[in-house]
């Protein structure tokens, strides 16, 4: 099974969100908003792997990124075993945010705006899934998520305060 690790990286109460070029390899995400993050390499731990793929796709380098559960995502050729983080972002880490080399875009969504926006399919599933304790952690820094109620993560997240 393949890795992958995303952050749900919030400032201001917004959640910043990545939308994919027409160039990205997976046809179900080009042109689509979804996550931060990405492909972990072999041999590469899931923190190390989300720590590259935010500073590569927003420059970023979150002081206090929190690992919050482990997802099983269907891809296009396999399963994905994602690993999700979270980190609330202060004024001055995000001084440094610029799009990288992938993507067309990166900009922070308030939690009113995410459900009208063209999401990656397996995003919007887990946004509508999970959307009230996402909202919670976006607005208030908690994390409640019970990711085993759809049988998709390792039971036993220990929720953030």
């Amino acid at each position: 099974m393949k890795g992958t690790a995303h952050a749900l990286l919030v400032h201001n109460h917004k959640l910043l969100l990545h939308l994919r070029d027409e160039k990205h390899p997976d046809p179900n995400l080009r042109n689509k908003w979804g996550l931060v993050g990405g492909g972990v390499e072999p041999n590469e731990k899931a923190l190390t792997g989300i720590l590259r793929e935010i500073k590569e796709e927003t420059n970023l380098e979150p002081k206090e990124l929190k690992y919050f559960t482990k997802l099983v995502i269907d891809g296009p050729d396999q399963k994905l075993e994602a690993s999700i983080f979270g980190a609330h972002l202060s004024d001055d880490e995000v001084k440094h945010l610029k799009l990288g080399d992938e993507g067309r875009e990166i900009k922070f969504f308030a939690t009113n705006e995410i459900a009208n926006l063209h999401l990656a399919p397996e995003v919007r599933k887990y946004y509508e899934a999970f959307k009230s304790a996402i909202n919670k952690y976006i607005n208030e820094g908690v994390i409640q998520i019970q990711f085993d109620t759809m049988n998709q993560c390792e039971p036993g997240i220990v929720p953030q305060r």
